[in-house]
């Protein structure tokens, strides 16, 4: 370099502008090399560090603080009584872990363990008493693939037996005085033995089997089969013992399909119960003594003989022809002309009868509770109260300082929003009433908007005193409240809220100043289900740059795009080939706009602002896009594999992904709430479903190594389970820390801890011994808890 200073000082003018030309020629590209080797070693060296995760900066157990005893059971579907244990048990949709309920008292004991996770099978159950056993089985044969009912032994909490089927289970009932199970498979009637579930007989009938009616003290049974063809429904009487002879038939002309049948001894009656409407036969004579019509649509039906009443429920879907679409419970007299109705307030699923305790329960699915009432008055018991077996955090937001998080949380029929201060480690809740899904900052002003389903309201609140400020309607909505309100938007210098209607087919525009409702913006080529009540069916993001609203149709996998200054759809983006594996795992909240790039993103897919189509560049393998870090020198996304929470560093300009590191694993099926802040560098990861709340600090490395998604490291195993005298307690931990084994009860009482201190990286491996009088024959769960993981896994203890 100094020679070359040395020759320009030496050389004229006009050769100095000849020799700039010539070294420009040779430098730029020496240059160039020199950078993109600079780049490609930058690169290598991320790459290199991949292994390593983000400082985990603190990790709060907030379901912990808010008393949450047992693990949650989202989306319970149905639930059976067993009237001489005075138990209930209750089938999730989504967890193998069913709750096991005490009538008396009111309170969950704990769980009995299903044979399989139900991934969204509706799995109906039947209790039998005498031989302490619960039956499973899919309740949708359409659904069900597995073909095989379950015989679990509630007091070992072990599959006794099973039985196989060939088309679906339409009915299931249970004669108690000789054991035996009544199966309907289509049009194949199945009599099994109630406790080695041993096939003894079968009948065949033309039709598709309805229903089946024991009557065990007349020593027969009822079976109805629907004709289509001729618009007829076959009621036959059979013997209860073999060989099961015909003892009557009888043809009845009723627009009924395939009605469920109660027995009313007293009265020698029998109730066929359809969707809309009930006959009442004068056995004997075989003469329609009373015919009922419901005025609505119910699904579920329960008799009781004891107050002559037929008990029906709908789930608030087919019964929003009588004024909203919450439950309605409806009694109605067999022999007196009674009628009798109460509004449940929650979308149920599930109904069963205590006829001993009088007592109807009934499951909501969507919020995870069971309630109990009257058989005599449908009123609520004074002195029980509904059992919360689910919560769920459905929405978490960060105040403007960053020293606050919000989140809305239902537990059960209960909901609230929840604030922890980081600092004062406090956490405050806001009693709300309504079942808030969605949360929203407004910087600027200081306010916090919570959008509040069934109620179709929007809660304000102060982010600066932590005060409730007042509520704002959506007008116009009134005839739909909806459970299906989860995604808004802001236009921050207009003042004015976007607000998804799924059910309406329609997006409210709200004007903060005025509180009105003053637009509404259909949802062109979008059909609500109630399916997408809560897996994120329609998600909105507002563009202010171009005063554009982003709607994301997720079931048709179509973006929407609308100009607000005309108020017209303007653009429709079928992003189906583009759909990928971590999208669906992460589907209920993917669309985001992000201001610097200009773009909105569904996943890892952009979309361009002023073309309206989808750019080349794409951030593979995300699930979610999260934003910048505070230089912009680095852009992040997230993704979720096989349980495994995963945070992703892209290029900014060409979305190349740099490093790829796996932050923590997850037993949840759902993905966790996320929320970047680039302001700080901070992430902050919420567990829904736990109340886990993990923030961490993605400019700062730890250098201890991080275990690969399929590596052992991060799991919880006990070999044997069932355990008789002792097992092997294997377990992984990625990085050094503190590690806390525990053994719990069915019950969730503590019975002793394992280990509790500080573990080195890697498999670890301990001894559980059950030879104390502290174990008996049930089930335990193993915890397993450090500042990064959580786990829990059920074993089951056998004493001789």
């Amino acid at each position: 370099m100094l020679a070359i200073a040395s020759m320009y000082r030496s050389f004229p003018a006009h050769d100095v502008h000849v020799l700039c030309i010539f070294l420009r020629t040779i430098v730029q590209p020496l240059l160039f090399l020199c950078t993109l080797g600079f780049v490609v070693y930058t690169k290598s060296e991320v790459l290199a560090q991949s292994p390593q995760s983000y400082r985990l900066i603190e990790t709060i157990n907030i379901g912990q603080k808010l008393g949450y005893r047992f693990p949650s059971t989202p989306k319970p579907f149905a639930i059976a009584i067993d009237e001489q244990q005075g138990r209930a048990y209750v089938s999730s949709q989504t967890s193998a872990l069913f709750p096991i309920l005490d009538l008396d008292s009111t309170r969950q004991l704990g769980f009995v363990n299903a044979p399989f996770t139900p991934s969204g099978d509706e799995l109906a159950l039947l209790a039998n008493s005498a031989q302490k056993l619960l039956y499973i089985y899919p309740a949708n044969p359409q659904r069900d693939s597995v073909k095989t009912l379950y015989a679990l032994n509630t007091a070992s909490n072990q599959i006794v037996t099973t039985a196989s089927y060939q088309y679906g289970i339409t009915h299931l009932a249970l004669e108690r005085a000789s054991n035996r199970l009544f199966l309907a498979d289509n049009s194949v009637l199945r009599i099994l033995n109630g406790t080695t579930l041993q096939q003894e007989d079968s009948i065949a009938f033309p039709y598709t089997i309805g229903g089946i009616a024991l009557d065990s003290a007349r020593k027969r049974f009822f079976i109805t089969s629907r004709d289509i063809k001729n618009n007829q429904m076959q009621l036959g009487v059979y013997a209860l013992a073999k060989p099961y002879s015909l003892q009557k038939a009888m043809v009845l002309a009723t627009p009924v399909a395939l009605p469920k049948m109660f027995i009313d001894s007293n009265w020698n009656r029998l109730l066929l119960v359809g969707l809309t409407n009930a006959r009442v036969l004068q056995l004997g004579t075989s003469v329609v003594v009373k015919h009922i019509t419901f005025g609505g649509t119910y699904p579920h039906a329960v008799y009781s003989p004891s107050t002559e009443r037929l008990l029906l429920m709908n789930d608030g879907y087919s019964g929003q022809g009588e004024g909203g679409n919450y439950g309605k419970l409806l009694a109605i007299g067999s022999v007196k002309d009674t009628r009798d109705s109460v509004r449940l307030g929650l979308r149920c699923t599930g109904i069963a009868l205590d006829e001993t305790r009088g007592i109807i329960a009934t499951v909501a699915e969507q919020q995870a509770s069971v309630q109990f009432l009257q058989t005599s008055t449908l009123k609520p018991f004074p002195e029980k109260s509904a059992i919360d077996i689910g919560r769920s955090f459905d929405d978490m937001t960060v105040s403007p300082d960053g020293t606050t998080v919000y989140l809305s949380n239902h537990f059960g029929s209960r909901s609230r929003l929840v604030s922890y201060a980081f600092s004062a480690q406090e956490l405050t809740e806001f009693a709300t009433g309504a079942w808030t899904t969605a949360l929203l900052v407004d910087s600027a002003r200081g306010r916090l908007f919570a959008l509040a389903q069934q109620e179709n309201t929007i809660y304000l609140y102060s982010t600066l005193t932590n005060s409730f400020l007042g509520k704002i309607p959506i007008f116009g909505y009134k005839e739909l409240r909806s459970d299906a309100l989860a995604s808004l938007a802001m236009d921050k210098a207009r003042q004015k809220l976007y607000v998804c209607m799924p059910e309406h087919k329609s997006i409210a525009s709200i004007d903060l100043s005025s509180s009105a409702t003053d637009k509404s913006y259909k949802i062109l080529g979008y059909s609500f289900t109630p399916y997408e009540a809560s897996n994120g069916g329609v998600q909105i993001a507002f563009a202010p740059e171009a005063n554009k609203l982003y709607v994301l149709r997720a079931a048709q996998k179509s973006l929407n795009i609308y100009n607000l200054h005309t108020n017209v759809l303007i653009d429709s983006i079928g992003l189906g080939t583009r759909w990928t594996v971590p999208m669906q795992l992460w589907n209920d909240k993917i669309l985001v706009y992000d201001p610097f790039s200009r773009q909105a993103f569904v996943g890892g897919v952009g979309i361009d602002l002023e073309k309206n189509r989808v750019d080349t560049r794409v951030l593979a393998g995300a699930s979610r896009f999260l934003g910048y870090n505070a230089k912009h020198t680095a852009l992040f996304a997230i993704a979720k594999s096989e349980g495994t929470v995963i945070l992703q560093e892209h290029h900014p300009q060409t979305f190349a992904l740099l490093a790829s590191r796996v932050l923590y694993t997850s037993a949840e099926e759902r993905s966790p709430l996320a929320y970047f802040d680039s302001k700080r560098n901070q992430l902050l990861l919420m567990e829904r479903e736990s109340g886990i709340l993990r923030r961490y600090d993605v400019n700062t490395l730890t250098s201890a190594p991080v275990a690969k998604a399929d590596t052992a490291l991060t799991t919880l195993s006990i070999f044997p389970n069932p355990v008789v005298s002792q097992a092997t307690v294997r377990f992984g931990v990625r990085t050094k820390e503190k590690v806390k084994l525990t053994i719990f009860d069915s019950q969730g009482r503590e019975v002793t801890v394992l280990t509790e201190g500080e573990y080195e990286a890697g498999t670890h491996t301990l001894t559980l011994k059950v030879e104390s009088d502290a174990y008996s024959t049930q089930t335990y769960f193993v915890q397993l808890k450090s500042p990064s993981m959580f786990y829990s896994k059920p074993i089951q203890v056998q004493r001789h």
